[in-house]
């Protein structure tokens, strides 16, 4: 079965904000949690586990190429090419 591209769009859209929905309701339950500590910790873990998936996509970042219009502008023609043959 062949998915329109509307399709997918609308599917990564909902996929997105249902990931920003959960990711909000979590951390509100974490920062719940964390209230009943008379400690600094009540900021720091909150803190901490904010910085966890920063961490990941950050690290993500550098196994990813780069953009085809970036190597495009930069002239890279022939990397451009097979960059777009892999990825779309």
């Amino acid at each position: 079965m062949v998915r329109s591209v509307h399709f997918l769009d609308s599917y990564d859209l909902t996929l997105s904000l249902r990931s920003i929905t959960w990711g909000i309701l979590i951390q509100y339950f974490v920062q719940f949690g964390c209230s009943y500590i008379d400690d600094v910790a009540s900021f720091r873990i909150p803190w901490g586990l904010q910085m966890i998936p920063a961490i990941v996509l950050s690290l993500g970042m550098l196994v990813f190429p780069e953009s085809p219009r970036f190597l495009l502008d930069t002239g890279r023609y022939a990397f451009r090419c097979r960059v777009l043959q892999n990825g779309y």
